[in-house]
């Protein structure tokens, strides 16, 4: 009783939802994301260069931060238009970031995607972009991941993948 009445006035302040047992917390009281100065700066530059949120771009930039005196190097697979990979560059301090895409869609097609589904052909925008944001050790590479993979890369020590792919086949290759 005493618990169902606590719940009970929590709920009407902090607007707790209660589903029998369970409870669900609607807000974040925790984000990070709006206190860090450096990761905001650099956000409002890439936004829209990704399709990912202001909180899994802060995870992103978190574990890349925390690496950063690691000396291995980040995968980006699926990097699209590159917001996501440039953000991890930003926080890298050693090896490089490479970013990987084929730039013509999935490989293959599943119920949801299309082959057709996330096609950025603007290779040299890419580029550009790096040299505006003056990232440095980063490496784009267009190709299917991970059959056409220059063997050179395969060799080299990761500290950080992030897979964006979007379909299963692809994920679970590209992890293997």
């Amino acid at each position: 009783i005493f618990s169902n009445l606590i719940l009970l006035i929590l709920s009407f302040f902090l607007k707790i939802k209660r589903d029998k047992n369970e409870i669900i917390i609607s807000s974040a009281f925790y984000a990070p994301w709006k206190e860090d100065k450096n990761f905001s700066s650099f956000y409002k530059k890439i936004k829209n260069l990704t399709l990912l949120d202001n909180k899994r771009l802060y995870t992103l930039w978190y574990l890349s931060r925390d690496l950063k005196n690691i000396n291995a190097n980040i995968l980006d697979i699926g990097c699209l238009q590159g917001g996501a990979g440039f953000l991890m560059s930003k926080a890298n301090k050693k090896g490089n970031t490479y970013l990987f895409d084929t730039f013509e869609g999935f490989l293959e097609e599943e119920k949801i995607h299309k082959k057709k589904h996330f096609v950025y052909k603007n290779l040299h925008i890419i580029r550009s972009n790096i040299k505006k944001f003056k990232l440095r050790n980063i490496r784009i590479y267009k190709c299917k991941f991970p059959y056409e993979v220059n063997s050179s890369i395969k060799k080299k020590k990761f500290k950080l993948c992030h897979l964006d792919v979007n379909t299963y086949k692809s994920t679970k290759k590209s992890f293997e």
